[in-house]
């Protein structure tokens, strides 16, 4: 909730606390704002009220969420490391060239700036809302943020939590290299499906 001014009321606005004069109660909270409302208060020795925000009509934890500054930052940076991933990775895929461990461990760091705890990993991640097209990166890179986490629960040292972090990054690539609609069918796959799987995750594994 704010505290506004009376001049600044607009209609569709929810009061957040009651508006009284002289302890007798005008208007109860949750009341919708109307013209006829603005226009009747102006008659009353009234400065300010408060309203309602967007995220006070939020009804669950993740709700609320979404309407966190530092989530909301966190969701904008998400991309940006995404696509500096996703393209250390083809060119992994496609030129074979291994990206250094420094710029995985860096992409990690700069998106973790914004976690300040395991569980408001937890809370960020299941609130992001990926494109299809990016699931199977977005896999790897939160895959990542979480082994850091791991890594940090079970008190390891600096060099075994960035080898776990590498470990995250890299451990479901072999999905990278399969068409989205193999990768993600919903049936049972054929015997045919299952020797490009086979036959995309070795040459894969053969390179790295």
């Amino acid at each position: 909730m704010k505290v506004i001014t009376k001049m600044e009321l607009q209609p569709d606005m929810v009061l957040g606390e009651d508006i009284l004069d002289q302890d007798r109660v005008i208007y109860p909270a949750g009341t919708t704002i109307t013209p006829q409302i603005i226009e009747k208060l102006k008659r009353y020795n009234l400065v300010c009220v408060t309203i309602m925000e967007d995220v006070d009509f939020a009804t669950t934890h993740y709700a609320k969420i979404r309407f966190d500054s530092n989530f909301k930052a966190f969701e904008r940076a998400y991309p940006l490391f995404l696509g500096q991933y996703k393209l250390a990775m083809k060119q992994l895929l496609i030129m074979g060239r291994k990206p250094a461990d420094i710029i995985l461990l860096t992409i990690y760091n700069e998106l973790y700036y914004y976690i300040t705890s395991g569980p408001v990993l937890l809370d960020y991640l299941y609130n992001l809302m990926p494109s299809e097209d990016e699931l199977t990166y977005t896999q790897g890179l939160n895959a990542a943020l979480l082994a850091g986490t791991f890594a940090d629960w079970l008190g390891m040292s600096e060099e075994e939590k960035n080898t776990l972090i590498l470990c995250g990054f890299y451990y479901d690539i072999g999905k990278l290299q399969l068409p989205y609609e193999l990768l993600w069918k919903p049936g049972k796959l054929t015997d045919e499906e299952f020797k490009v799987i086979d036959s995309s995750c070795s040459r894969l594994y053969h390179r790295t």
